[in-house]
């Protein structure tokens, strides 16, 4: 929402549908929206002819209804710029170790700690695997290594818990 879209809603605290609509926009968090109670203002314009109005900053007036309807639109567009914007940052890196002969689809998006929808413990498994597989192919490192190496992980992440 830009500075210069200011919306109004006029309402009446006597009007249940009106306080229906004030619970949509404190739920959906539209604190933008300049709420205008009928109740206390002298002067009124004169497009105010019922509760609950809502006149948007292109001089548009919605009522009745459709007052819900373009809540409901509101918040869809904000989560809609919020999804985009998560989208745009979640793709805008690269790794180090990228290799163009060696093509993989990569999860760059992000996850939440504690997302049940993606099971970290079970990729950390898969990790250490993967390590031990590749150690035994090249023979580098040993098993004391790798127990230094989850040891200071494990210690990073008991101290990124606090």
């Amino acid at each position: 929402m830009k500075n210069l879209d200011i919306i109004y809603l006029f309402y009446s605290e006597y009007c249940e549908y009106c306080i229906e609509v004030l619970e949509i926009i404190k739920k959906f968090k539209l604190d933008y929206i300049k709420l205008v109670c009928v109740d206390r203002e002298e002067k009124l314009p004169q497009v105010v002819d019922r509760v609950p109005l809502v006149i948007t900053s292109q001089n548009k007036i919605i009522v009745d209804d459709e007052v819900i309807s373009y809540l409901t639109e509101l918040h869809r567009k904000s989560l809609d710029s919020i999804s985009a914007l998560v989208d745009d940052q979640s793709s805008s890196f690269s790794f180090i170790d990228e290799d163009e002969e060696k093509k993989e689809v990569v999860n760059r998006g992000f996850n939440f700690i504690g997302d049940s929808s993606s099971d970290n413990c079970e990729n950390n498994k898969d990790l250490e695997s993967m390590t031990n597989i590749e150690t035994q192919k090249k023979g580098k490192i040993d098993q004391s290594e790798i127990d230094k190496y989850t040891k200071e992980r494990d210690n990073d992440c008991t101290q990124m818990k606090r």
